[in-house]
C-alpha cells in the first residue's frame, strides 16, 4: 500500500472530494509533516456541518520551490493556517530524510541536510 492509499484510508474526509487527488509528489523526510497536517485538516473538516463538508478535500500536494505545497478545493481560516505553518516548517526540514534542513540552490531549489545534500 503506497503512502496516500494509507492516508486516503486514514482520512476519509480530506480525500472525498476526489480520488485519487491529481498529484501527491513529496519526499518521504515531509510524510511526518504531512501526516500531522492531514491530522489537522480532517479535524477541522468534521467540526464544519455535514452538507458543507464534501466541498473540502485535498487536490494535491507537491514539492515548489524547496517549500511543500498543499491545495484545498476550498478552505478555513484555520486550514490556511495550519497549511502555512507545515509549508514554514518543511523548509527546514529535509525533504529526502527528515532531518533538519536547509534550502539548496542548484538546477533545482531542495530542502536538505548536509548529508542528502552530499549525496
Amino acid at each position: 500500500m503506497s503512502n496516500i492509499e494509507k492516508y486516503i484510508n486514514k482520512y476519509p474526509k480530506l480525500f472525498q472530494g476526489q480520488e485519487p487527488i491529481s498529484g501527491y509528489e513529496i519526499g518521504p523526510g515531509w510524510n511526518v509533516i504531512m501526516e500531522n497536517l492531514m491530522e489537522l485538516l480532517e479535524n477541522e473538516i468534521s467540526r464544519l456541518p455535514a452538507d458543507e463538508q464534501p466541498d473540502y478535500y485535498l487536490c494535491q500536494v507537491k514539492e515548489k520551490f524547496g517549500k511543500l505545497r498543499v491545495y484545498l478545493s476550498q478552505s478555513t481560516q484555520f486550514m490556511d493556517g495550519a497549511i502555512e505553518f507545515a509549508e514554514t516548517i518543511s523548509s527546514y526540514t529535509c525533504e529526502k530524510c527528515g532531518g533538519s534542513g536547509s534550502l539548496r540552490k542548484g538546477p533545482w531549489i531542495r530542502t536538505l541536510c548536509d548529508n542528502c545534500y552530499k549525496d
